[in-house]
């Protein structure tokens, strides 16, 4: 008898509700609908956030690829030039004094969210760096665009100069 009591001291709504534990229906609706509003509004920026990660690192896969070759060329590595060839999807590193060279050394695609796009080299139309032996510095200099597809203002721009700098910038240079 004293138990009961003490149930009731600790629970003093069990009796007003019965003997019913556990949820509701419509309890159990409205943390379905909470939970699925939560989901709806962050899975859109989550997936932007994971594209703007993609695009960062690819444009810096890219400067790096792009200052591997200068290095190699300048430092005269196999007594050889090096380059890079650019398509709307991949990029390659080759030894030789033109795409594609006497040897592929790195070839990589770019994720299918993301595309290089507009590539305005010297001369008009190539697509392809290639760096002067001894030297480092290309006449193939102009910039080179990456953006995630479908987004017009989510862009880098890669600038090679003529003396063999390469740096990327987010948006236009």
């Amino acid at each position: 008898m004293k138990n009961l009591i003490i149930l009731k001291k600790i629970n003093p709504r069990r009796e007003e509700r019965g003997n019913c534990l556990g949820f509701t229906l419509v309890e159990t609706l409205l943390v379905v609908a909470l939970i699925a509003t939560i989901v709806g509004i962050t899975t859109p920026v989550y997936r932007t956030f994971q594209e703007t990660r993609q695009i960062e690192y690819i444009t810096q896969e890219i400067v790096y690829t792009l200052r591997t070759a200068q290095g190699n060329s300048a430092a005269g590595l196999d007594d050889n030039k090096y380059g890079v060839y650019f398509t709307g999807s991949a990029f390659e590193l080759f030894k030789g004094s033109a795409y594609p060279g006497t040897e592929i050394l790195i070839s990589k695609q770019i994720p299918n969210t993301l595309e290089i796009y507009e590539i305005n080299l010297t001369p008009t139309g190539t697509d392809e760096v290639v760096f002067n032996k001894n030297t480092g510095t290309t006449d193939n200099y102009g910039t080179i665009k990456v953006r995630i597809k479908g987004l017009a203002d989510a862009f880098y721009t890669i600038v090679i100069s003529n003396l063999g700098m390469v740096f990327a910038v987010s948006g236009d240079y």
